[in-house]
């Protein structure tokens, strides 16, 4: 159903659809509408007061976390599937 609605709105908009639908949250810069935790160090970034940014590397623990609840809740637990995909949604 995703997909097909994505591509319904692909095909009446074109790529003007995938910039303003998904790709733009790879390039947008505004820290205030990113519910981040990184949303200070970004700041602080395009203030120019910090040299490096460390926003590059946020995903880096939620892939860990992420990665290891998947691992942990299968392995250890037997938890079912809802079990997994709740842990996934906190973990995210």
């Amino acid at each position: 159903v995703f997909a097909a609605l994505a591509a319904l709105c692909y095909s009446f908009y074109g790529m003007e659809f995938l910039e303003c639908a998904y790709l733009h949250h790879g390039k947008r810069k505004d820290p205030q509408h990113n519910f981040s935790v990184y949303f200070y160090l970004v700041g602080l970034y395009l203030d120019g007061k910090v040299p490096v940014d460390l926003s590059a590397f946020a995903a880096i623990p939620q892939l860990i976390l992420s990665t290891s609840l998947g691992l942990w809740s299968f392995s250890s637990t037997g938890a079912t599937l809802p079990v997994a995909f709740l842990l996934q949604t906190i973990a995210f």
